[in-house]
């Protein structure tokens, strides 16, 4: 009897578990978390210590801890080996032959390492809003909150589809293309004056989480998106990402070095 292949909602839910809990038990989780760990301690020293107020230690906590650190330090190391992991253990040539469609074990393994980081990013965000607002709470800012976890959010899984793009596409060379395209056209472009800050999604997360831009002539000849612009910018930039990751993967060869 011919056993019926699995569909694609089986198998990409199978790659999830899989990937999930493999992801969980690595070392990259232990880095995450006591990475974050480490910058929550720091703010928080920093507003006890220092003569910061509550709201400044917050916007600073945001543009330069959260966005500029968390949201990309996170989705690298869960999803820049997403591939390179098992081509570099020589198990990603089972999981190919398995009869699983190629999309499925690409998405399948995005998601997953998309749950672990939220999860760390998250957390990452509501224990330094506790940090910076310690002694000082103001239900006010429950709305900057919501802000920046929107924010951050969606910065997470934009990076992370960029992150497991290359990692299909090259897994030997994962990491440093992915470290580039993060500094060239994610981090560098919110410093260039003009039209062009706007490609980034980093500048776009900046306006969702509500960072004043700075003032002068170059901040007037940027336009402002709306707060639902920025989002779908940010979606439809992820979006293309996994769509080229599912197509490369299914329609290359993965080569492995011999030993």
């Amino acid at each position: 009897m011919v056993r019926a292949q699995p569909s694609f909602l089986h198998g990409f839910t199978g790659i999830v578990r899989f990937s999930l809990l493999r992801t969980v038990r690595s070392r990259r989780a232990i880095i995450a978390i006591v990475s974050m760990l480490v910058l929550v301690v720091a703010v928080g020293l920093g507003r006890k210590m220092g003569d910061q107020t509550a709201g400044d230690a917050w916007k600073g906590a945001v543009e330069n801890g959260i966005l500029a650190f968390v949201a990309y330090l996170i989705p690298f190391l869960f999803h820049a080996s997403s591939f390179s992991e098992d081509h570099e253990d020589r198990t990603l040539v089972y999981l190919l032959v398995r009869p699983v469609p190629t999309a499925a074990l690409v998405l399948g393994k995005y998601v997953a390492a998309a749950i672990a980081s939220l999860a760390v990013s998250i957390g990452t965000v509501l224990l330094l809003f506790l940090a910076s607002y310690v002694g000082s709470f103001d239900l006010a800012e429950a709305s900057a909150l919501g802000r920046t976890l929107l924010a951050t959010v969606l910065l997470v899984i934009g990076h992370g589809a960029i992150a497991s793009a290359y990692s299909t596409m090259a897994p030997e060379q994962a990491t440093p293309l992915t470290v580039v395209h993060f500094a060239l056209g994610e981090l560098l472009p919110p410093q260039i004056p003009g039209i062009l800050r706007l490609v980034s999604m980093h500048q776009h997360a900046l306006d969702i989480a509500g960072i004043p831009r700075e003032t002068g002539m170059f901040a007037t000849s940027v336009p402002v998106v709306p707060l639902g612009g920025s989002v779908a910018y940010i979606l439809v930039y992820t979006l293309f990402f996994l769509v080229l990751a599912c197509l490369v993967a299914s329609g290359r060869e993965y080569r492995f070095a011999k030993s």
